[in-house]
């Protein structure tokens, strides 16, 4: 636990550091250096993210072979292990190319909002989704490639990348119409808090007035039918994040934090004119609504990642705004302090099952 300790935090305050330190005239060489510390250190993990073995067995098969033993990988994703494999690269050197895309797409998205690049994977790793990313790397990938065409101003340009997205996870296709709405309708959606503030209670108390595990299970069947399943590593994905979606204190801090972002959300966006907060806080809005609806639908719960996934964003502009509305004040590092409570409480609670420990390559 030390060494995740060590680790994750010198990861998140370092680059908060870098980004904060060179807020004014963050250089490219600034920017590289934050780049390289997310990608130096998902590069060297082991084991880190419930399916981070299974992605290197396959490369190394790729490796050897030139050819992917997993059935469920995409054209695009067998390309560029294939490119790695042709320079002899070691499975560290492809762990880390898929982070640095990922992060990477993220980055370029926020071109034109630098200063948000502090805060970035601060709060990718206090809210815990840096594990589902080590984890469910495909769908990240495209995910990424999704918020990139989020902040492209041409429309033919976003429907091509997120075609591009897709040859990374086909399901990012169902994103299509979400992007172009995104874009025909850059406003927050529900513009009453009130309203919003009561959406998220209802969600929270619907699924135990009803029952929904029946329908659930129906529509689990209608998307096997339809070939979701193929993703064989769904179950994997939604055991990492089981215990948040359990009704306990990570749950809970999630929720406290969806209802705080929510607060605050106009004067976000008003503070943020022309960023990507409003579509980014949308989709994410969404997923807070629904994932208390669909959490035990295994394929609803792996299509809501795309959603779920901008959690650690919507936390970053919000403490983005807090601190330039009132550097000092209190209520600032306590919003802080309850985003890190998820990190802390999973590192507490973690054994090696979990697959969120901290351990470097090198010494496995």
């Amino acid at each position: 636990m030390i060494t995740s300790i060590l680790v994750y935090g010198f990861m998140m305050f370092s680059t908060y550091y870098i980004g904060i330190r060179y807020r004014d005239n963050l250089t490219l060489g600034s920017t590289l250096t934050i780049l390289s510390i997310f990608v130096f250190f998902s590069a060297v993990r082991y084991d880190v993210g419930v399916d981070c073995l299974s992605y290197i067995k396959s490369y190394n098969h790729v490796l050897q072979y030139f050819n992917s033993d997993r059935k469920d990988s995409e054209f695009g994703f067998i390309i560029l292990m294939k490119i790695l494999a042709f320079f002899k690269c070691s499975s560290t050197v492809f762990l880390g190319t898929i982070a640095l895309i990922q992060i990477g797409f993220f980055f370029l998205a926020l071109r034109r909002e630098k200063y948000l690049y502090a805060y970035l994977i601060l709060f990718l790793i206090a809210t815990g989704y840096y594990f589902s990313w080590m984890n469910g790397m495909r769908q990240i990938l495209a995910l990424s490639i999704l918020v990139y065409a989020i902040s492209l101003k041409d429309l033919k340009l976003k429907a091509l990348t997120c075609i591009f997205a897709s040859f990374f996870h086909t399901s990012a296709l169902l994103m299509l119409p979400v992007v172009f709405v995104c874009y025909f309708y850059n406003k927050i959606w529900i513009s009453r808090i009130d309203i919003k503030i009561a959406l998220i209670v209802i969600a929270q108390l619907l699924p135990q007035a009803i029952g929904l595990s029946f329908i659930l299970s129906k529509v689990d069947m209608v998307m096997e039918l339809i070939g979701y399943n193929r993703y064989v590593d769904a179950a994997s994905i939604i055991k990492q994040n089981e215990q948040s979606l359990a009704l306990g204190p990570r749950y809970y801090i999630l929720v406290l934090l969806g209802v705080i972002i929510t607060i605050f959300s106009k004067k976000i966006a008003e503070h943020f004119k022309d960023s990507l907060f409003v579509p980014i806080y949308n989709l994410y809005f969404i997923g807070l609504i629904l994932t208390p609806l669909f959490r035990s639908s295994l394929h609803l719960m792996r299509f809501l990642m795309y959603f779920n996934e901008l959690s650690f964003l919507a936390v970053a502009y919000t403490f983005c705004y807090l601190q330039q509305k009132k550097p000092d004040a209190v209520y600032n590092w306590a919003f802080f302090a309850l985003t890190c409570m998820y990190l802390l409480i999973s590192l507490y609670t973690a054994d090696n099952t979990d697959h969120l420990l901290y351990q470097f390559s090198f010494n496995k």
